[in-house]
């Protein structure tokens, strides 16, 4: 809970993710009407605060 978070779809801008239970667990929703048929990867950055230096980043490949 105490690091940031910044998600991307398919390398585009990055977007602070904000966890809602205090914890570090987060959802992220998007339209499906905003991705094509294919392969895609949802990146999320992991980001130290006292730092503000990207710890790791991890993704996740997904097909449409």
């Amino acid at each position: 809970p105490a690091f940031h978070y910044a998600a991307s779809l398919d390398g585009g801008p990055t977007h602070e993710v904000v966890s809602t239970d205090g914890k570090g667990n987060f959802a992220v929703l998007f339209s499906r009407n905003l991705l094509g048929p294919g392969r895609h990867r949802l990146t999320v950055t992991e980001i130290n605060p006292a730092s503000g230096k990207e710890e790791r980043s991890l993704g996740f490949p997904f097909q449409i």
